[in-house]
Order: structure tokens, then sequence, then C-alpha cells
């Protein structure tokens, strides 16, 4: 009798252990497949996205732009550049009448600031430049620079009025208007001194140039 009830006891606790063993398993199969599911149906990342338009400009970008580094921020594409061109957008001066010569349309004002610092701020219309004669350079380097005239025309021929698209081919090869279709500024960076180009874009359309640098000198 007491054999019978032990047998008994013992099957029960048999039953019991494959009953608790096979819902674990169950359990665990279960939140294997949640987790799998979240997983798989994480939002798709955009870096991929928004690297595609920067890598096809880069892929497009003309030997003279000598680019180092683009960059799409907000409605800014910024381009860090080694161009000569953004020292001499006129050219390089080593003398006050070749200066003169080049800008003949402007008007040439002798400026001294507190430092006795002579600069030489040439004005057309609504326009500005202002040139520092470096004397280790031996040239006239821009200090600051306001354009809004379309008749003053960089070397590159670009100038106030020129088309969004028409610009951004002067540096790149084949480049749509849908690749630049967010961008209203295009910032270009020397990688070598501290100057700076900002080219402002209104419907399309370049409407102010300014030029700015790291002399501390009076810019305006």
């Amino acid at each position: 009798m007491c054999n019978l009830k032990e047998t008994s006891i013992l099957l029960l606790l048999l039953l019991l252990s494959n009953y608790s063993s096979g819902n674990k398993k169950n359990t665990n199969t279960i939140l294997s497949s949640q987790n799998h599911y979240r997983t798989n149906n994480l939002p798709p990342t955009t870096a991929g996205a928004n690297r595609k338009p920067l890598d096809s400009l880069k892929s497009a970008a003309k030997k003279k732009l000598g680019l180092s580094e683009l960059e799409l921020k907000d409605d800014t594409l910024i381009i860090v550049s080694s161009m000569d061109f953004l020292y001499y957008p006129f050219g390089h001066f080593k003398t006050i009448n070749r200066l003169n010569q080049v800008l003949k349309n402007f008007k040439d004002s002798i400026e001294t600031d507190v430092s006795n610092n002579k600069l030489n701020r040439m004005t057309y219309k609504s326009s500005f430049i202002k040139f520092f004669y470096d004397d280790e350079k031996k040239s006239f380097e821009i200090v600051s620079g306001r354009i809004t005239d379309p008749e003053v025309v960089f070397l590159n021929n670009i100038y106030v009025g020129i088309s969004k698209i028409g610009f951004i081919n002067i540096f790149f090869n084949q480049i749509s208007p849908a690749q630049i279709k967010t961008v209203k500024v295009i910032k270009i960076i020397s990688g070598v001194d501290g100057i700076i180009h900002h080219y402002y874009f209104t419907n399309n359309i370049l409407t102010c140039i300014k030029l700015d640098t790291d002399y501390l000198l009076d810019k305006n």
C-alpha cells in the first residue's frame, strides 16, 4: 500500500515537472519571436539618405575646387576648399595701380584704423570691397566685402544675378537643380587660411555676396 502511494506521488511530480518545462519553453519561444519583431521594425535611419546627395556632389566636384570637405546644414551648403580664388576673386594685385585698373568702376578711398593700418575701401553703388596691403606677401589682400550689384563680376564669372544651378556648375559637373533644391546659402571656406565667401540665393538667384576674413581690422 505504501509502495503504491509512493509510486503515485512520484508519477504526479513527474507530470508537474514536464508541464512546467513545457510552459517555460513556450514562453521563451514567444519572447524570442517578439524580440525579433521589434528588431525588424525599428524606424529606418535617415543617415544613409542624407549622405547620398552629398556623395553625388563630392564625386562631381571639379579639380579646380580643391574640395576638402562638404556639409549640408539646414539650408546652407558648406564647402571647404583650397583654391586661390577665395583670396583673389578679382585677381592678384601687387600694386595699387593694378588694383585700380582692374576695379576701374570702383571709387578708391583710403582709411586708417585705430592701429594706424591703412586700408583701401573700394566702393561701387551699394557694393564695397576692403583691401589691406600685406608687407609680407607684397600684395593687396581682401579684408571684407559686400557685393549686391550685378556689374561686379568675379574672375570665374560669378556675379549677382547668376542662377543657383549656374553658380554650382562652375565648381561641379552635371549637377541637377533637384540636388540643391533646399540650398539657400553656399558658404565656401578656405582650408588654408581664414577667408570665407557667403553666397545668398533668393528664388534660386544669387542676390548677395559677403566676404569675411580673420583679419583683426575694420571690416565695415
